[in-house]
This record gives C-alpha cells, sequence and structure tokens, in this order.
C-alpha cells in the first residue's frame, strides 16, 4: 500500500478530504467481516470482548466458547494477525461479550452517522469506535469524533440510540 501518490484521479490528499466529508469512513461492515474472519481463522464462532475500528484496521478481543477465561488479541486490517495471547479473564469478566449476531451494520452506520451529524465540532469526522461487551451478547459503542481542533465521544447502546455524550 502507498502512503502517498493517487487514488484514482484525486491525489491522496483530496481523497482523505473525501473520507472526511462522508463520516470518516468507518462502516458497521467492517466490524462484521473482522469478526467472520477470526471465526474463520478459529474455526469456531468468537466471543467478542472488545473492538476498536478506525479507518485502517478492527483490533479484536475475543474468547472462545470452550475457553471463556482465555482471551486473544486480534488486528484485522488487509490481513488478519493474531492470536496475541491477552490475559485471562476472571469470572465477572467471562459474562461480558457479544458476538457477531449481535452486530447490526447499518444500526452502527447510523449511530456513527448521528455522531458525527449532532457533534458540536464543525466540519467533524468519525475516527474510531470501541465497542465493549456490556453484559451476555450485547455491548456499548463508544464513536469518537474529530477535526483538527478537538474530538468528543458519543456513547450508543446496541439498538443505536445514544446514552451520551462527552467532550
Amino acid at each position: 500500500m502507498l502512503a502517498t501518490g493517487c487514488v484514482g484521479s484525486i491525489d491522496r490528499g483530496e481523497f482523505a478530504d473525501v473520507v472526511r466529508s462522508r463520516g470518516g469512513g468507518l462502516s458497521g461492515d467492517l466490524l462484521v467481516d473482522a469478526v467472520q474472519r477470526v471465526e474463520d481463522r478459529v474455526g469456531a464462532p468468537v466471543l467478542v470482548r472488545r473492538a476498536t475500528l478506525d479507518h485502517l484496521s478492527v483490533s479484536l478481543t475475543v474468547s472462545t466458547s470452550d475457553r471463556p477465561e482465555e482471551s486473544d488479541d486480534w488486528i484485522v486490517g488487509g490481513s488478519v494477525r493474531g492470536p496475541l495471547p491477552a490475559s485471562n479473564l476472571d469470572d465477572d469478566q467471562q459474562r461480558q461479550w457479544f458476538t457477531v449476531s449481535a452486530l447490526d451494520p447499518e444500526t452502527i452506520e447510523t449511530a456513527i452517522d448521528a455522531a458525527v451529524a449532532d457533534s458540536d465540532i464543525r466540519d467533524a469526522w468519525a475516527s474510531g469506535a470501541r465497542f465493549d461487551a456490556a453484559g451476555e451478547d450485547t455491548f456499548v459503542a463508544t464513536v469518537t469524533v474529530t477535526n483538527q481542533r478537538g474530538s468528543e465521544s458519543w456513547t450508543f447502546g446496541p439498538e443505536g440510540r445514544a446514552v451520551r455524550s462527552a467532550s
């Protein structure tokens, strides 16, 4: 991948501006695809503990149902890297997970778009999103909205409704 140059007939700087004008390029499909790619590598469904999405990659911390006390980190971008063993989980942590079936790409994108649209930051874009398990097969999403001068975070429940915003 080239760090400079052109994307089609647009130079890279202009392309970055186009991506930002469309909310930052974050997509719910990226997250769903990343979880599915890790499941393909593991050969079984995974319990997602945390997922972090940016415009380059998705980072996941997951377990499997046959070893819920063990978690591994994965990074999914152009390739799938992992597993990288993470710390063992206590009983309370083992009850915090979500699966790919809990992820609705359209709801995720609606939440990301709402954070950008409702932000007090002028000309903002979504620079990242984090999904933290919040019980059995549920999560809370935190979307970071930013521009060159500042950022703020928006938190959403799994149904896509804003729970709160914090600057």
